[in-house]
């Protein structure tokens, strides 16, 4: 990639594989065609930040949705016409996440806490209201990553810095206390061998920095920042079971030195920082 300047950091295909989009530290959108080895097509962008994300988007990949360490979300044809400019958020925007049956719809998921849904058929009016909002857990939580079921695109899968997250359908709050019982969510996600409710362990950090379902919708494909990469099958479901880890002394900061002799009741599924939500019935069909 000679063309780029600083570190690339996303790539995305278009749906036909013609089309190869890169996102980098230079705030430019590089459209690529490597089977035809023709000259890239550079798209200068609003963004003042790093890009994280790019997504094609519109029924022949018209059009390229972009965000970035600057708060903002931008969408553009590929000849160049600016489409949506959000202000929204108000921290850097780390993933875009399409809709894989309405091509003008995605998702924006910010270290603000939120997650914004946008929907190009209809006009966009960056507000500070909960017009656009699809999700929020609060300002202590940072989300890095979303992904939306290719089969089942009314679930959504989010990951975050945080490893007790739960919501509600009606407001989208971070609860006081960490629990199992609230009925609106679908499943949590963890490898087995993460504590979910010893205090003394708060100071460990994980973070859910990529996740990925496979094309047929039935696995989950997770990279946990710091740690190791873990595919659940989320069709095979088993229940939750608590699981703890030995007491850890607050003034241990390294976690690495930590050894836990510990087994854990069940190695397959507890509970984290990775969530499925469920879009509202309205959102499940693709509208005229």
């Amino acid at each position: 990639m000679k063309d780029v300047e600083g570190c690339v950091n996303c790539l995305q295909w278009s749906t036909d594989g013609r089309l190869l989009a890169s996102g980098s530290d230079d705030t430019k959108v590089i459209i690529w065609e490597p089977m035809k080895h023709r000259r890239p097509h550079i798209l200068s962008t609003i963004h003042v930040g790093n890009i994280f994300s790019v997504k094609f988007l519109g029924v022949n990949n018209s059009m390229i949705a972009s965000s970035a360490g600057d708060g903002k979300v931008s969408v553009q044809e590929l000849r160049g016409s600016q489409i949506l400019h959000c202000i929204c958020h108000k921290s850097r925007v780390k993933r875009l996440a399409t809709c894989p049956v309405v091509s003008t719809m995605f998702w924006s998921a910010s270290e603000d806490s939120k997650v914004i849904q946008y929907d190009l058929r209809q006009p966009h009016i960056c507000t500070s209201q909960t017009a656009n909002l699809f999700l929020s857990f609060g300002s202590h939580c940072e989300i890095k990553c979303i992904a939306v079921n290719p089969t089942k695109p009314h679930y959504i899968a989010v990951g975050c810095n945080d490893a007790y997250i739960n919501h509600s359908i009606s407001e989208y709050t971070y609860p006081s206390s960490s629990t199992l019982t609230d009925p609106n969510v679908v499943q949590y996600y963890a490898p087995g061998h993460i504590a979910i409710d010893n205090a003394d362990i708060s100071s460990i950090r994980h973070a859910v920095t990529y996740i990925e379902f496979n094309s047929a919708g039935s696995e989950m494909l997770v990279n946990m920042g710091g740690e190791h990469l873990y595919l659940f099958n989320i069709e095979n479901v088993k229940p939750v079971s608590e699981i703890r880890f030995p007491s850890l002394s607050r003034s241990r900061t390294k976690y690495k030195t930590f050894q836990c002799k510990c087994k854990p009741i069940d190695d397959s599924v507890a509970k984290l920082n990775l969530m499925i939500a469920v879009l509202p019935n309205r959102e499940r069909e693709p509208r005229d």
